[in-house]
């Protein structure tokens, strides 16, 4: 019985994702503007280690002056209204700039902000550009929750879109 319900828990997973994925490339065909570059990093299921970043390099060929968005995505059971992250960009020259980022994920009710599916949320926000675009060679995101470790997160992306 126990493996049937894994199965089954399993195969509602994929239909989640796999639905997300179709309508995120639906939403995308209406959009003004054209993703270049789209990287997504999953989090482990045991949580996000406030100690472990989430580390974007930057390739040259995708090295262009757009704008970068940072995309969180979070299941229905995430605990907290918000999500606190640092993000440091590091310059080709090694120079590191931080930014303190609070994202507000749901408001007092508990309504999600972001779009969703089912039980996942995914929540977009631009990137303040702190170096030039030729001058970016990686992006590194921090939680900055006041858990060590942070549950309920499933992945985080990177985008690069044109102006």
């Amino acid at each position: 019985m126990g493996l049937i319900l894994t199965i089954i828990r399993n195969l509602k997973i994929n239909f989640l994702f796999g639905s997300l994925i179709i309508l995120s490339c639906l939403g995308d065909s209406c959009s003004s503007k054209h993703t270049y570059y789209s990287d997504f990093i999953d989090i482990p299921k045991s949580g996000w280690l406030a100690n472990e970043p989430i580390t974007f390099d930057i390739a040259d060929s995708l090295n262009y002056d757009g704008l970068n968005v940072l995309t969180i995505r979070h299941d229905n059971f995430y605990n907290y209204r918000n999500l606190w992250l640092f993000i440091d960009y590091i310059a080709i020259n090694k120079e590191i700039k931080r930014d303190t980022l609070e994202l507000k994920l749901a408001d007092i009710y508990g309504n999600w902000y972001g779009n969703g599916f089912g039980s996942t949320y995914e929540f977009n926000i631009y990137l303040k550009p702190l170096f030039k675009a030729n001058q970016l060679k990686r992006i590194v995101v921090w939680q900055a929750m006041r858990d060590d470790t942070l549950s309920n997160i499933i992945n985080i992306g990177l985008a690069k879109v044109e102006k």
